[in-house]
């Protein structure tokens, strides 16, 4: 199997891991405030990714501690955002809004590289995005309140990390490079905490649950991964591959929660899967 089918295949799992995730973190905030929940869910995930390549992290080039600290701070302002937008908004906004990430990443790739996508990734891309607003289409969605502001700029941030990640990832080594994104992640949403919020922490079994699972697969293992995988494909064709989460967060909510899709809902994870398709066959002549 090619590289490139590899790392779209390991990009579908992450998409599955943040997905099935995304309604445990929704309940896990009625308990702890968002920052100091992304605070210590990137500190244990710094300290377990550490334990595991420890050997490998002894020494850091300049050039890398650059690209890490920019790399790192898109991440972390992409949680913050979206993390608080999420205690704000309801999770199917938020899912929607996150998604012009799909949108962004081609936009921003011409301004940044001066490098004109091909038309079909981004007609796939608005098929994506089209899709992902019919999937959350449902319920009472209207208007927008700071939330929805809070989320847009968690798109802008996502869009923007995912392409220092190409960029950086061809240059670095992933390994390296992904130590400094939890970190700075880490501190960052640790220093916004007295600034931007009143903290909240009680210690249920749902936080307990929320942060293990989270700092482990979401946070260490997940954007090892990326960071890995990232080199074989491209930002803008990761971003669509993306566009699965909610996809998925849909689906782990009506096998465990009783929720339905719906028509509207059903034709969204259609036309998702159509603005992949369309992608994937694209990049396979």
């Amino acid at each position: 199997m090619k590289n490139s089918r590899k790392a779209d295949l390991f990009l579908l799992g992450l998409a599955f891991i943040w997905g099935a995730t995304f309604a445990l973190v929704k309940d896990a905030l009625n308990d702890i405030s968002p920052l100091v929940f992304n605070s210590i869910r990137f500190i244990l995930a710094s300290i377990i990714f550490w334990i595991i390549f420890r050997d490998k992290l002894k020494s850091f080039e300049k050039p890398l501690i650059k690209a890490g600290l920019l790399t790192g701070s898109f991440l972390a302002l992409g949680y913050g955002f979206q993390t608080i937008g999420l205690y704000y908004t309801t999770a199917s906004k938020s899912a929607f809004i996150t998604g012009l990430s799909v949108i962004l990443v081609p936009l921003f790739i011409v301004i940044i590289e001066k490098i004109i996508p091909k038309f079909t990734v981004i007609l796939s891309a608005f098929i994506a995005l089209a899709g992902l607003r019919l999937l959350t289409m449902s319920g009472s969605n209207g208007g927008i309140n700071i939330g929805d502001l809070l989320t847009i700029m968690c798109a802008v941030a996502y869009a923007l990390h995912l392409i220092c990640v190409e960029i950086f990832t061809k240059k670095y080594d992933y390994i390296k490079l992904t130590f400094f994104q939890l970190i700075i992640t880490a501190v960052l949403n640790l220093i916004a905490i007295p600034i931007f919020e009143t903290p909240r922490f009680e210690l249920t079994i749902t936080v307990f649950w929320a942060l293990l699972i989270t700092s482990t697969f979401c946070s260490a293992m997940a954007i090892y991964i990326l960071n890995r995988v990232q080199r074989y494909t491209t930002a803008a064709h990761a971003a669509i591959i993306f566009t699965m989460e909610p996809v998925f967060a849909y689906l782990i909510a009506f096998l465990f929660y009783g929720e339905k899709l719906g028509i509207p809902g059903t034709i969204g994870g259609g036309l998702i899967l159509s603005g992949m398709l369309l992608s994937e066959l694209k990049r396979s002549k």
